[in-house]
C-alpha cells in the first residue's frame, strides 16, 4: 500500500520518535520508528512511502489502524 507522510514526532529517545500516514483510502495510519527502514530522521511531511497495512494497539488512542516496513517510495524520489 502507498501514502504520503502526514507528520513524524522526534523524541529526545529517538526510539520513542514516531509518525503519522495518510493512505491512498485516505485513512490515517500510525507508525513507529522501528518501523520505518530507512533514516527516519530525513522523513518530511508530503513524502510518498510504502508500507504494509495493519491492525492493532490500543483503539482507544486512534483508529487501530497501524503501518510496518515502512519505506520510501523510489518511484517518487528525484
Amino acid at each position: 500500500m502507498t501514502g504520503v507522510i502526514k507528520k513524524t514526532i522526534v523524541k529526545q529517545n529517538l526510539g520513542d520518535s514516531f509518525g503519522f500516514i495518510i493512505d491512498e483510502a485516505g485513512d490515517e495510519r500510525f507508525f513507529h520508528v522501528s518501523a520505518f527502514e530507512g533514516d527516519f530522521l530525513a522523513l518530511l511531511p508530503g513524502t510518498r512511502v510504502e508500507f504494509e497495512p495493519t491492525i492493532g494497539g490500543n483503539l482507544q488512542k486512534g483508529n487501530g489502524f497501524r503501518a510496518q516496513r515502512v519505506r520510501v517510495n523510489d518511484s517518487t524520489v528525484r
